[in-house]
């Protein structure tokens, strides 16, 4: 069966700089909303290369060495993160550094966070661990059951930083990652305002 929960937070924003670190690391069903911030600016310069014009260079921002956040997503997963705030300010080359732990029997299944428009699944945008694989990828959710959850093309896997694993000792499967806030054709990740999170864990079948 599925088991569904929602949850609503504010998330914050770490400290902007232009060199921060950050890292991160889902058989039920989880939802939950969160909110967000963002300032400085700070300019670069880069030749355009197809329209022969300068444009803005934007910094590579990286994620701080501790996620000193955290949402109990439900009594069995947790979501320790960070969020950087874009640089300059409105850029949309902020991320979202993430740690999710979900208690596990074994490393059998997986585990998913996802942003949605409207809090449903169906439609919404997944990152899903797959601790037998060792993958970590971002997946398409055009429908309710199996044949509904697709990869996203090879150049939308853009997520740095991942890892996926199963702890025997805490009995605990643990993703990592680092995600973009604003990407083409995805749903953003607002800085200020509601975001709404899925998170989702299944067995192996």
């Amino acid at each position: 069966g599925v088991v569904a929960s929602t949850l609503s937070a504010a998330m914050a924003a770490a400290p902007n700089t232009s060199n921060l670190r950050q890292q991160q690391r889902s058989n039920h069903h989880g939802r939950h909303n969160k909110t967000i911030r963002h300032h400085d600016h700070h300019r670069a310069l880069k030749p355009d290369d197809q329209k022969g014009k300068w444009q803005p260079r934007m910094p590579t921002l990286t994620c701080p060495s501790t996620l000193t956040n955290s949402l109990i997503l439900d009594s069995s997963a947790t979501l320790h993160y960070a969020l950087v705030s874009s640089n300059p300010a409105g850029s949309g080359n902020g991320l979202l550094c993430g740690r999710l732990e979900v208690v596990a029997d074994s490393e059998d299944g997986w585990i998913a966070l996802a942003i949605s428009h409207d809090g449903n699944m169906v439609e919404s945008e997944a990152i899903i661990g797959l601790p037998q694989d060792d993958t970590v990828l971002k997946y398409d959710m055009t429908g309710a059951w199996t044949e509904g959850v697709t990869p996203m093309s090879s150049k939308k896997q853009t997520l740095r930083h991942t890892s996926i694993e199963y702890d025997e000792e805490d009995e605990k499967t643990i993703m990592e990652f680092t995600k973009l806030l604003v990407e083409e054709d995805e749903i953003p990740i607002l800085e200020e305002g509601l975001n709404i999170f899925l998170h989702a864990r299944g067995g192996s079948s």
